[in-house]
């Protein structure tokens, strides 16, 4: 973009607007409950940020940050002293406006990332620990950013105007929100954009990626539309996708914040980006009461990365429930809370709470209400509580509503227990000619459960759903053929406690368990050294205990790792069934079997110590596959074992 003298005007609300002056803009006065001018002064992160608080409400608090240093502060323009405590207390600025000034010098970009941060490729100021707040849940902001010319600067909300010359780059955004949700961005980006459906898209992309603008600007734009047409008017005029320095996918008001080390692979322009753009309803528009639980996490997973699984191949969605159900199966115990609980994935294993136990809570309760209901559900949630804090009773109440149900005894097992329910199929025979006799069983505590179930007979498939609300249930199916197989929950529909033998194994299930154990065995001069090096780069595997022994394994999984030879023979010594063929493909692989026992089996093994460092050092990434084969650095084959022996399934044959 040329840095001759553009001004560009991103809404119709302002028609003859002109500069980027905070009394110019269309929420300013009254409407505008918090404005806030960040100004970058020179190359090294130093920072000036300004603020206004029209009619504060309850405490203001000033920022504590140890770069950060209050400069001045006014109650209807009078200068104050700044409290010792660090916070102006309530009766002192009764019905006055509050200003403050405050200067720094950003932190500079660490390996950890802080919430704010300078780096000459891209700085960020992340949250409200920055600029002083006030007590309300929600503010109208008007943000105004000011940085050098050479940089652009963004932030969430919409863009109401930008002014750019050879010397600085000004730009202003209106945000209503939580001040927690605010993020500003600056960076060296070339932005591209276009316009659709009445609003601005934008990409903020460093010039190596600059090429990547049209696709993610498209994609946006389709997603945008889709979430329209089943939630409701998108709540911003503008979105932007800004390349980030940091491992991040953050998803904000009109705005997404990616690194730019996955910005080039194809699942950040599909599930991770359609993602990020809903949050712009969940969690942005609609705000989180977190102290009740994060339903937006959950319910953003489901509407976006399930919806597209079930808008593409037919068994997409499936294995994704399936991957949720794994994920919840390998949590340890004390990280097996409820969803009340669950704020942020933060913390370890909680995102497979947050996310994929309420992703399949939000699909169970669309299964029992029906499409319709669901639908019109959530609609009215975002009718009612666009630019409010919600929590899951507004949830519930919404889809009582939209189905004419009390939906207590729903909302009440499924977001207050933790754990999940076990069932299993006790019983199935025939009782008479064509007729089937089906027993489901559960332990305790007992659930509500509608548990699908599929029979095959030699005259079609037969559906049907048995009511689950005690210790077992019984029912007597007609069919219109011999009956063939049975199969409990076929398409893992419920939130459940996976059982032994349900599922085959998986590289994960030895990557990251933490009871892992790693049998030594004699390998050849060479690869010693590669085998210490590939364990010190996978997560969990240097602190794996050693066995010098198959007779010392305990129960839990086991890894084994070397040369080719030296493992396959380890593995017919450990597993008396066949080889299977996918384990001696490429140069180097890896693959995960089960004994009759039930004990999990890793094996790692390359043709030479090369193949063992340069193949596997991302082995991690193939962790829901049950093998995996590389030569010359690339995948030549993965996939996941047949499962033979599920007691989810009856053969009748």
């Amino acid at each position: 973009m040329p840095r001759a003298l553009v001004l560009i005007i991103a809404t119709c609300l302002m028609p003859a607007l002109a500069t980027v002056g905070l009394a110019d803009t269309p929420f300013s006065g009254n409407q505008v409950s918090q404005s806030i001018s960040v100004s970058l002064t020179g190359e090294n992160g130093d920072i000036r940020v300004t603020t206004r608080i029209n009619a504060p409400q309850g405490t203001i608090h000033l920022p504590q940050e140890d770069w950060l240093r209050v400069t001045a502060l006014t109650l209807d323009g009078h200068k104050i002293d700044p409290p010792e405590t660090g916070k102006v207390l309530a009766d002192h600025h009764k019905g006055q406006t509050f200003a403050a000034t405050l200067t720094g010098r950003l932190p500079p970009l660490e390996r950890v990332p802080r919430t704010v941060a300078f780096s000459a490729n891209g700085s960020y100021l992340i949250g409200a620990d920055w600029f002083p707040t006030d007590d309300r849940a929600l503010h109208r902001f008007e943000i105004a950013l000011d940085v050098p010319g050479q940089q652009t600067a963004v932030a969430t909300g919409s863009r109401t105007v930008a002014l750019i010359d050879d010397e600085r780059y000004s730009a202003t955004f209106t945000f209503e929100g939580r001040a927690q949700d605010i993020g500003v961005f600056t960076g060296a980006y070339e932005m591209r954009e276009t316009r659709r459906d009445g609003r601005d898209l934008r990409t903020y992309f460093g010039t190596a990626d600059a090429g990547l603008s049209d696709a993610y600007l498209t994609a946006a734009a389709d997603y945008i539309q889709d979430f329209e047409a089943r939630v409701g008017p998108y709540p911003y005029t503008s979105f932007s996708i800004v390349s980030a320095p940091i491992p991040v996918g953050l998803g904000f008001a009109g705005l997404t914040y990616v690194s730019q080390s996955i910005l080039a692979h194809p699942y950040m322009r599909g599930r991770s980006l359609a993602h990020e753009v809903l949050h712009s309803w969940w969690g942005n528009a609609v705000a989180v009461d977190y102290d009740s639980g994060n339903w937006a996490e959950g319910l953003t997973t489901y509407q976006a990365d399930h919806a597209l699984a079930e808008a593409g191949d037919g068994d997409a969605a499936r294995k994704m429930r399936l991957d949720w159900l794994r994920a919840l199966a390998d949590l340890p115990p004390d990280a097996d809370r409820p969803l009340t609980a669950f704020q942020s994935s933060a913390h370890d294993g909680q995102q497979a709470v947050g996310y994929g136990k309420a992703a399949l809570v939000f699909h169970m309760l669309r299964d029992d209400i029906g499409a319709s209901a669901f639908n019109a559900g959530i609609r009215d949630f975002y009718a009612t509580q666009k630019h409010q804090v919600a929590d899951w009773d507004d949830l519930k109440a919404a889809f009582e509503m939209a189905s004419g149900r009390d939906l207590d005894w729903f909302f009440d097992q499924w977001l207050t227990r933790s754990g999940l329910p076990e069932i299993s199929l006790t019983e199935v025979r025939e009782i008479e000619n064509r007729t089937l006799r089906l027993t489901v069983a559960q332990t305790k505590p007992y659930y509500r459960l509608r548990v699908p179930i599929r029979i095959d007979t030699t005259e079609g498939t037969v559906l049907d759903v048995l009511d689950l609300r005690s210790g077992r249930v019984t029912r007597d199916i007609a069919m219109p053929g011999d009956a063939t197989k049975v199969t409990v929950d076929p398409d893992f529909a419920l939130a459940r406690h996976l059982l032994p033998m349900e599922t085959a194994p998986i590289l994960a299930d030895g990557l990251f368990a933490p009871d892992l154990q790693r049998l030594e065995i004699t390998v050849p001069e060479g690869f010693y050294d590669a085998v210490t090096r590939l364990t010190s780069q996978i997560r969990g595997m240097a602190d794996a205990k050693i066995i010098t022994s198959a007779t010392d394994l305990a129960p839990g999984p086991v890894v084994v790792i070397g040369d080719t030879s030296s493992v396959a023979t380890t593995r017919d010594l450990l597993i008396e069934t066949p080889n299977p063929p996918e384990t001696r493909a490429g140069t180097a692989r890896s693959w995960a079997e089960r004994d009759p026992s039930g004990q999990v089996f890793l094996f790692i093994s390359a043709d030479t110590p090369e193949d063992l460092g340069g193949n596997l050092e991302k082995l991690a990434y193939f962790g829901q596959r049950s093998f995996v084969a590389f030569k010359d650095k690339k995948q030549v084959s993965a996939g996941n074992w047949p499962v033979l022996n599920s007691p989810m399934v009856r053969d009748l044959r």
